[in-house]
């Protein structure tokens, strides 16, 4: 009898065990995921912040605020992965385009994700896309999409009007 009452006592204080166990690592889970996730305030200001600093130059920025495994998704199917991939398109972009300069014409968020109307100014200093500097100024315009998770930017869908962009160099005629 003394036998069966240690081993009901035993079940009884290893279910009660895993069950405090259960607990502790659901409330764990639970404040972890919570810490993760930032607010869709907290994304856009994000966007916001990444685009004032690289208007500044200051490509650090991008360590802030991109994942290195971030996947940067192009027009025409393009695809740039890793944060090194993206910083070397940036530094090409700033060395055609040296006065480049983004603003934020809209910004919209819901979720994880961020999605930026911006438009950008620059003058055609250095080679473009194969394209010989032609000293003109120009005007970009695209739409922006940025996932978020774990307060990182982990992907970046872009479209934008390369059509513009290339008639404005005078590589392809106005309409």
């Amino acid at each position: 009898m003394l036998k069966t009452n240690r081993n009901k006592a035993r079940i009884f204080v290893f279910r009660w065990a895993h069950k405090v166990f259960e607990l502790i690592a659901e409330q764990f889970l639970r404040a972890k995921k919570e810490k993760r996730e930032m607010t869709v305030k907290e994304n856009k200001a994000m966007v916001r912040h990444n685009y004032e600093q690289l208007n500044k130059r200051n490509l650090l920025v991008m360590h802030e605020n991109f994942s290195a495994d971030c996947v940067f998704h192009a027009a025409g199917g393009r695809e740039i992965r890793g944060l090194e991939g993206l910083k070397q398109l940036i530094n090409r972009l700033l060395h055609a385009f040296p006065d480049h300069h983004e603003t934020i014409d809209d910004m919209v968020a819901e979720g994880d994700k961020v999605v930026a109307r911006v438009r950008w100014t620059g003058t055609h200093q250095g080679e473009y896309l194969g394209i010989a500097p032609t000293g003109k100024q120009v005007t970009y315009t695209a739409i922006t999409i940025y996932r978020i998770v774990g307060g990182k930017i982990v992907e970046v869908w872009q479209e934008g009007d390369r059509v513009g962009l290339m008639q404005q160099l005078g590589i392809i005629p106005s309409q």
